[in-house]
C-alpha cells in the first residue's frame, strides 16, 4: 500500500502488510500485522509537530517500522517523529534518524537519534519510560541491514562472523 498523503489503518486488521507514506502512517489498532510487515514514512524533509509514524492501540507489528528523514537539529527537540503507544508490541526493527516517543514493548532493535518523552510541564530527552526491549526474543536468524551510505561501498557485511574477523568499511 503506497500513499503520497495521510495514512490511516484503522482495526481490526490482521494480516500481512507494507505501507509506505510520502506524509503520515497511523495505526489505530487492534491490529496483527505478521511477518514480513513494512510501516514506513518518507516525507523528503517534512518538518512536523505532529508524529509522522504512530502506532495506537493493541498492536503487534512483526518487521519493520521506519521512518527515513534527515537527522533533526537539536533545537527541533520531538518533532519529526515515530510515536508507539503502550499497547503495542513490534518484533523486528524500529528505525528513524529522527526522534522516537517509545512507550510500547519491542523484541529486537531501537536505532534512532535519540528518544523524547513527554509528560507536563517537562520534556525528557533519551528517556524510557515503562518500556521493555529485548533483542533475545527475535529468532537466531534474523538480520536486518541497519544501514546504508550513499556511495557504493560495504558498510555492514551482515551474517555469521568468524573469530578475528572484521566488518569492512
Amino acid at each position: 500500500m503506497v500513499s503520497e498523503g495521510d495514512l490511516v489503518i484503522r482495526g481490526p486488521v490482521k494480516g500481512s502488510l507494507q505501507a509506505l507514506s510520502r506524509s503520515t502512517l497511523t495505526v489505530q489498532g487492534p491490529a496483527e500485522l505478521t511477518w514480513p510487515s513494512l510501516l514506513a514514512v518518507d516525507t523528503g524533509g517534512k518538518n512536523s509537530a505532529t508524529p509522522l509514524l504512530s502506532l495506537e492501540g493493541e498492536s503487534f507489528i512483526a518487521g519493520s517500522v521506519l521512518l527515513l528523514d534527515q537527522p533533526v537539529p537539536e533545537e527541533s527537540i520531538g518533532r519529526n517523529r515515530i510515536t508507539i503507544g503502550t499497547g503495542t508490541t513490534i518484533h523486528g526493527l524500529v528505525y528513524t534518524s529522527a526522534w522516537c516517543d517509545f512507550r510500547g514493548r519491542l523484541h529486537g532493535c531501537l536505532a534512532c537519534n535519540a528518544t523524547w518523552f513527554y509528560r507536563s510541564p517537562t520534556t525528557y530527552i533519551n528517556w524510557l519510560y515503562n518500556t521493555t526491549i529485548d533483542s533475545h526474543l527475535l529468532e537466531e536468524d534474523f538480520i536486518i541491514p541497519m544501514g546504508y551510505g550513499g556511495k557504493e561501498r560495504v558498510l555492514f557485511e551482515l551474517g555469521v562472523m568468524g573469530e578475528g574477523e572484521r566488518v569492512r568499511e
